[in-house]
């Protein structure tokens, strides 16, 4: 099992354990969201710059370190249990099919660590960037307690730092990479067994996820 106060390091700092369980809103209409689409819209990216090797490094290396973050070896990824189509827009603004894998919920004491990853279809034509179209400047996805009927949104920090993966929006990826992504919330009472999971807007929601 991973190890939550490394995972929470990465997005935080002296965040105490009171201030993580604010993040239980009271209802399932409760606040949150997933964020609309970014400001940073495809428009504002219509000359992109030619692809280079340079590009592609960045590319690699953003994808390195939000695995290692999400605490995924990509060399043996683990199978997704759930997964999820999402339309999305490469960076010259053309159409492209997303699949949005849910990889585990897991339960940490009074906290739930949410993997998953978001890979474009390998046939889309873009050079090592960004896809529009599937998230906000941050990534929120949001978890329902069906039984309690609460929401749970992201931990949040004093300084309202949202404990997630860092760069969701801006990270550098290619068609058939994959982002993989985390995410913390506060855990819902033991005899929650299942949530429904929101990925990010635009995704078909995630129901009986079973955790961990």
């Amino acid at each position: 099992m991973r190890n939550v106060t490394r995972i929470v390091a990465t997005a935080v700092t002296a965040v105490t354990a009171a201030s993580m369980l604010t993040a239980c809103s009271g209802g399932p209409e409760g606040g949150g969201g997933s964020g609309s689409p970014s400001s940073s819209s495809p428009s504002a990216a219509s000359s992109p710059a030619a692809a280079s090797s340079t590009d592609a490094a960045d590319s690699a290396s953003d994808l390195d370190q939000a695995a290692a973050d999400a605490g995924v070896d990509p060399a043996d990824p683990p199978k997704p249990i759930a997964s999820s189509p999402l339309p999305g827009k490469t960076m010259q603004n053309e159409p492209v099919d997303l699949t949005l894998d849910l990889y585990s919920l897991e339960r940490q004491d009074d906290l739930l660590i949410l993997t998953m990853g978001i890979t474009p279809d390998k046939s889309a034509t873009s050079k090592p960037r960004t896809f529009y179209g599937w998230t906000g400047r941050k990534w929120l996805p949001q978890l329902v307690d069906t039984k309690n009927l609460k929401v749970h949104d992201i931990v949040r920090a004093d300084a309202d730092q949202v404990v997630t993966s860092t760069g969701a929006a801006t990270a550098l990826f290619a068609p058939g990479q994959t982002l993989y992504l985390y995410a913390v919330f506060a855990a819902p009472p033991q005899d929650v067994t299942t949530m429904t999971l929101k990925p990010t807007d635009g995704a078909a929601a995630m129901t009986g996820v079973k955790i961990q």
